[in-house]
């Protein structure tokens, strides 16, 4: 969509569109939840299941892949205002808020909403995100609107309040419990470049709503 504002080639739209279609048609189930990924067939091309390889199982939803749907759904519906977009981004985005936890710190997947299972705080922070984006195009008399705001509220806090432990002396970043692969023991509740980056960019959108994205 970047490609196609700087070029008017239609082309990169039409890429941009094309995958937005197939990602509605396969990775998004119909109760807001998301596949992490999709097989296809090789030799007809159709569509063959949703499997994993980060969540807890094929049917489980990873909460920071799909953090990535409503973050990348809310700049689309920025470059073309296709309302279709908007309500995939409300499905994906209710579900995600339908499964956060109390504190507001996300779990490593939305089979847990509480107990001792790993966070993972940059899905939380990229969610956040992508609501605060989605929030600047909502009409005051939506619902969703005071809903996003409210809820991003929520991760931020809760973020800065579990996450953000600058006394540890084995912090190496901005923010923790940042859980890259659980089911590989990759990366499980510690600091990452990503975390820091979307807990960043989450405090400069809560700050300065008027902020445009670079991407």
């Amino acid at each position: 969509m970047w490609a196609y504002e700087q070029t008017g080639d239609d082309k990169f739209l039409n890429a941009a569109k094309s995958q937005i279609n197939v990602t509605d048609n396969t990775l998004i189930r119909p109760d807001g939840s998301s596949f992490h990924h999709y097989l296809f067939d090789k030799e007809t091309l159709k569509p063959d299941h949703g499997f994993t390889f980060q969540g807890h199982s094929d049917d489980s939803c990873w909460s920071r892949g799909h953090a990535w749907s409503v973050y990348a759904l809310a700049r689309a519906f920025d470059y073309v205002g296709d309302k279709h977009y908007l309500d995939m981004h409300h499905d994906v985005t209710n579900f995600s808020l339908n499964h956060l936890p109390e504190d507001g710190v996300t779990y490593w997947d939305y089979d847990f909403t509480s107990g001792d299972e790993a966070r993972d705080s940059a899905a939380g922070l990229v969610t956040a995100c992508g609501m605060m984006e989605i929030y600047r195009f909502l009409d005051d008399s939506d619902p969703h609107k005071e809903i996003y705001k409210n809820a991003a509220a929520k991760i931020i806090d809760g973020t800065i309040d579990m996450c953000a432990d600058y006394e540890s002396k084995d912090f190496d970043g901005l923010v923790s419990h940042v859980s890259c692969a659980v089911p590989y023991n990759l990366g499980v509740e510690g600091c990452a470049s990503y975390g820091d980056f979307f807990y960043l960019e989450a405090l400069m959108r809560y700050t300065n709503p008027n902020w445009k994205c670079y991407w």
